[in-house]
């Protein structure tokens, strides 16, 4: 999301250089994603524009929905990138699903081999009546 925004707005104040409108102070969109991060000093090298956060705190990254923010020429860019972040998610979500699935039947499995080992109990065993006196 970011570097979309970058190729469209300017990171600082517009000049006569520069031409871009600055960056927005707010954006709305539909959520596609969210990450949730433990920033390490690792992360922290991986993701410079988190410097300003203190190291070890956990974060949550949002992926915005930005195509009504962003200029036709920016879609075209960064459209392998989006596809390619879409597939991602979708891979995602179906390796999800695989897991609950699995989970599921593995919960089944062990429900089915508790009732096979339960011994049900005769209630016509001479242990349940009085003996006749």
């Amino acid at each position: 999301n970011m570097a979309c925004l970058c190729a469209d707005f300017s990171k600082t104040r517009p000049t006569e250089e520069i031409a871009k409108p600055p960056l927005p102070d707010f954006l709305s969109g539909r959520i596609l994603e969210v990450e949730y991060v433990h920033l390490t000093p690792d992360v922290r090298k991986r993701m410079p524009f988190l410097e300003h956060i203190p190291v070890y705190s956990d974060i949550q990254i949002v992926e915005l929905d930005l195509n009504n923010v962003l200029s036709k020429e920016t879609k075209r860019i960064f459209q392998a990138d989006m596809a390619k972040r879409k597939k991602k998610r979708q891979s995602k979500i179906q390796a999800e699903k695989r897991a609950d699935r699995e989970a599921k039947q593995e919960e089944a499995r062990l429900i089915n081999d508790r009732k096979s080992r339960f011994q049900m109990i005769d209630q016509d065993d001479e242990f349940f009546h009085a003996p006749s006196s």
